[in-house]
């Protein structure tokens, strides 16, 4: 199960690992307005998706971007609106302690056999400093890489990736 974040009328950022083997565009299909995981809602309409663009880097948890296009642009209403992104800056990063928010249908408890949320989910987290965060990491964590924390609750194990993540809801 993975999720993604509508960035405009036409475009989807996704996983990477998501799309990566579909031997087809046509083999994927974009749910937007969900709520419920399990069951279709009112506010959900499907979209089709015409191109993947996948980071030609991608490797495991490295890169794990793609960007889908849809066939059709989407028409926003109350439950279906493109997140909000920050302005374009190459020489600045977010600083430690800043409170970002994440959404997904993710784990809502640390058994990494517990089972995915059925509802939409929100978690209130902080950015944490660079190198505090690789201390705790066994893998190498990138300038490009963001890390986070809470006291009850992550994005790990959360559908992937953890839908927007966003400094201002």
């Amino acid at each position: 199960f993975c999720s993604g974040v509508l960035i405009d009328d036409q475009h989807v950022v996704t996983a990477s690992h998501c799309v990566r083997y579909l031997e087809s565009e046509a083999l994927f299909n974009v749910h937007l307005g969900s709520h419920q995981r399990e069951s279709r809602d009112q506010t959900e309409v499907f979209a089709e998706v015409a191109h993947i663009c996948e980071h030609r880097l991608s490797y495991r948890t490295y890169n794990d971007i793609a960007i889908l296009r849809l066939k059709k642009k989407v028409i926003f209403n109350d439950f279906i609106r493109p997140v909000c992104l920050p302005e374009p800056s190459l020489d600045e990063d977010l600083p430690a302690n800043t409170t970002v928010y994440a959404t997904g249908w993710g784990k809502t408890t640390s058994d990494m056999e517990g089972p995915l949320s059925d509802v939409l989910k929100q978690l209130q987290t902080e950015t944490m400093d660079h190198d505090e965060c690789q201390g705790y990491l066994k893998l190498k964590l990138l300038d490009s890489m963001l890390c986070t924390r809470h006291s009850y609750g992550s994005t790990c194990h959360v559908s992937s990736p953890a839908s927007g993540l966003s400094p201002d809801r």
